[in-house]
């Protein structure tokens, strides 16, 4: 049954379309992901469907008596309410129920006769109603969404309309989960989440009863939410099953099928189009106009349309020694309380030359401020930053808070470094800003704008330390996959903060991880930390504890049985992580191959990735079998 119907939807904004002819359906409790490029309608799409917009053409239905509750990406909160008020909101209904639960206690206390009958089945039938509205849960249920976005109960007595843009989207998230919709409509809700709260939504995604649709550019949340992609291109959307990884492999399969067909049936109209010309007028005059009658009746087929992307060229300037960057006994100052520690890092930190550090925490642990530390624009409470020999560093800021709003393209971009017009203008089509584009006020620039330019800045300034302050925020996934195919081939060092864990699973040599208050260094990327963290949970656990002595079956002891089945448990533990591993390892490695359009390559890959999953599941039934088995 289809909860949500498109027939034939079409868009346009100032005689401009934006959606051409969108047809597709939605089952009920299905998990959609809606992907694209930047300006392709995705937003659209979802304001649409929650009827904040009316189609130019075309239809959209709902089913019926279905809820539908829309999270803008900028939402608006009461300008008056409390954190915690604003969150109550959604239960208005249970707090009248409530207040007149009251009033009809009262009555009955002092209520007689009849009169107490009366107020004895009024009371009975609200309190039915408010418990099976949830009301003895509700408030329950509010602070533990809060707490799980990342609005904790410090944050509960603040006035909403003080919020951070990222807090209010938190909040808004946090009352559209709570009204649990029948359908739900999320436009880029993990941008402003850090590692623990996405976690925290993802899981509560995977079990939400409802119908989800979400625009999402983090690869990492798509494959563990979502069953199937709509990808909004060219106007039309396209339907892919599966999670984004899958998507990522299908897509490319159906587009060289098309090309190739694209590519036959070129060929065949010209081999016609030969034959009416060269007959036109002949003897075959007959036969050529009958070709020429089914040539223009003939469906063409399209040419695959590569949207133009950014195309990535690092200027990394000199070489610097080999030890690029030392913490020497460094300790972070609060950027609040002054004279506070808000990180400690180990007595020596070090970032040689090629290392490329993922700095991950809680928002709020001071990750920021860390990387600002580094950048030399705060001081140190304690200890130093030293640079090596030959360094020259570049800052790329969060939502490119550098960029003043009155400055076109053009002046900020050589304002950074100058250098001639005319190649201050290529540089910058590289970065998709052409022609009149580049005198654009860059306060009226989009946010994927904005990124992409102080992207350009950054990788034109000659630089062999990037400083990355969320380099993929308000990037679409095609500029995410340009910017991790050049990264790694920057001869300097990188460090960089994000969330986004597929990003940092390809790009990062090293986690530096921010953990109440310290420092934590771990080699490798986003899996290789999180196995560390999954060792340390099992060591933390692993505390002795005596126990009675078991009684032996048959009479025999069972030590050998049990040491052999724990030991099979844990082997196959060994290989589904490292099944785990190899798949990403090759699933980073066709995303490369797919940016670089090498058709042969992602072709073999694309079948490694196949043969990979079914390796996987396959030990997954093993080890569960096995575990069963042990009594694990």
């Amino acid at each position: 049954m289809s909860v949500i119907s498109l027939d034939a939807v079409r868009m346009a904004y100032g005689g401009q379309d934006v959606l051409t002819g969108v047809t597709a359906e939605l089952p009920k409790r299905a998990r959609a992901g809606i992907v694209g490029p930047n300006g392709g309608g995705k937003s659209t799409l979802l304001r649409l469907i929650a009827g904040l917009d009316q189609p130019t053409g075309g239809r959209i239905a709902l089913a019926r008596d279905a809820l539908a509750v829309y999270v803008a990406q900028e939402p608006h909160v009461d300008p008056v309410a409390s954190v915690y008020g604003d969150a109550l909101q959604v239960f208005t209904l249970l707090r009248e129920l409530e207040r007149r639960m009251t009033e009809a206690a009262a009555l009955l206390s002092e209520a007689t006769g009849a009169a107490a009958g009366h107020a004895q089945h009024e009371y009975g039938r609200l309190h039915h109603e408010f418990e099976a509205r949830g009301g003895y849960t509700y408030e329950a249920d509010v602070r533990r969404v809060l707490t799980g976005l990342g609005l904790p109960e410090p944050f509960w007595s603040r006035r909403a309309v003080g919020l951070s843009g990222g807090e209010r989207a938190r909040l808004a998230l946090a009352r559209a989960l709570l009204q649990t919709p029948d359908i739900l409509l999320l436009d880029e809700p993990t941008n402003h989440l850090d590692l623990t709260a996405l976690a925290w939504l993802e899981d509560m995604l995977i079990s939400w009863p409802g119908t989800l649709m979400v625009v999402s550019h983090d690869r990492f949340f798509l494959d563990r939410v979502v069953d199937r992609i709509w990808e909004v291109r060219d106007g039309r959307v396209d339907v892919y099953p599966g999670s984004y990884s899958q998507f990522a492999r299908l897509r490319i399969e159906r587009d060289l099928r098309q090309q190739q067909l694209y590519e036959r049936q070129q060929e065949e109209i010209a081999r016609q189009q030969a034959f009416i010309d060269r007959y036109r007028a002949g003897q075959k005059a007959r036969q050529a106009r009958g070709r020429e009658t089914r040539l223009a009746r003939l469906e063409r087929v399209e040419q695959v349309n590569h949207r133009a992307t950014v195309s990535l060229k690092v200027d990394a300037g000199l070489r610097s020694a080999q030890v690029t960057l030392r913490l020497n006994r460094l300790v972070v100052e609060h950027p609040g309380h002054r004279g506070e520690p808000i990180i400690t890092a180990p007595p020596v930190v070090e970032v040689e030359r090629g290392h490329r550090v993922a700095i991950v925490g809680p928002n709020g642990a001071g990750k920021t401020t860390l990387l600002r530390t580094i950048a030399a624009e705060l001081k140190p409470l304690a200890g130093r930053v030293e640079e090596g020999d030959g360094v020259h560093q570049a800052f790329f800021r969060q939502a490119a808070e550098d960029l003043h709003p009155d400055d076109d393209v053009l002046s900020t971009f050589l304002e950074h470094r100058n250098r001639p017009l005319a190649e201050a203008r290529n540089l910058l089509a590289r970065f998709l800003f052409r022609g009149e584009e580049v005198f654009k006020r860059t306060g009226d620039l989009s946010g994927g704008e904005r990124a992409r330019l102080a992207l350009a800045r950054v990788f034109s300034g000659g630089s062999n330390l990037l400083l990355m302050d969320e380099p993929t925020n308000h990037l679409d996934l095609p500029s995410r996959e340009a910017l991790e195919g050049i990264l790694p081939e920057y001869p300097g060092a990188i460090v960089f903060v994000s969330h986004d864990r597929r990003f940092i699973d390809t790009i990062a040599t090293h986690v530096w991880s921010v953990e109440a208050g310290r420092l934590m260094v771990y080699a490798g990327g986003w899996t290789d930390y999180q196995r560390e963290q999954e060792r340390a949970r099992q060591a933390a656990a692993a505390v002795p504890r005596l126990q009675p002595p078991r009684e032996p079956r048959s009479g025999r002891p069972q030590s050998q049985d049990d040491r052999r089945r724990a030991a099979r448990v844990r082997d196959l533990e060994r290989e589904v992580t490292d099944a785990e591993t190899e798949l990403t390892r090759l699933q980073t490695q066709l995303e490369r191959a797919a940016a670089r359009q090498n058709v042969e390559l992602v072709r073999e890959l694309g079948h490694a990735v196949v043969e990979a999953e079914a390796r996987l599941i396959s030990l997954m039934a093993a080890w569960e079998a096995a575990a069963e088995e042990a009594g694990v």
